[in-house]
């Protein structure tokens, strides 16, 4: 019995998410902040997948991002925000709408933002990621990430020091 519930339970886990990959409605958001003054990147997104690589340049950090929904409210419930206090720049997904996916036996519901930001060397990034995988290439810099709630953490080529918990 207990198989069969697990299996039941994993079933219904993994339609919502399959469905997901189609991504009914989207949206990109895409901006770039000016490197000057700036020591510390603060990196606060939930659901979705979370690419940081490192820029040859040395200016600006460049964000691109895609939003997805599986309905229009939903998809404008869901934005990223910068905030720039002193030396620290943080980019934070914006969510109205709690959870990634979730499923029933008919359909299913998700809302996440895949971002991808690159970046020059040099600064301190601190990630707290909610759900989805996180992958650095090529970073010059110190990294700590904080959480990560589900999802694969993978770095290649990174310079400094690497701090995951």
């Amino acid at each position: 019995m207990k198989i069969l519930t697990c299996l039941v339970l994993a079933g219904s886990l993994a339609s919502p998410l399959a469905m997901a990959q189609s991504c009914r409605y989207s949206r990109d958001i895409n901006f770039d902040v000016e490197l000057q003054g700036l020591t510390r990147l603060s990196i606060d997104v939930g659901a979705g997948e979370l690419n940081v690589t490192g820029a040859q340049q040395s200016n600006p950090i460049s964000v691109r991002a895609v939003a997805c929904a599986d309905s229009q409210r939903r998809l404008d419930d869901l934005d990223l925000r910068q905030d720039r206090q002193g030396d620290r720049l943080e980019i934070v997904s914006e969510t109205e709408d709690s959870g990634w996916a979730s499923g029933n036996w008919f359909g299913s519901n998700y809302a996440y933002i895949d971002v991808n930001i690159s970046i020059p060397a040099g600064l301190v990034i601190d990630i707290d990621d909610g759900s989805g995988d996180v992958t650095l290439r090529d970073v010059r810099g110190s990294f700590e990430t904080g959480d990560t709630g589900s999802g694969d953490v993978d770095y290649s080529s990174v310079e400094g020091r690497v701090d995951v918990r």
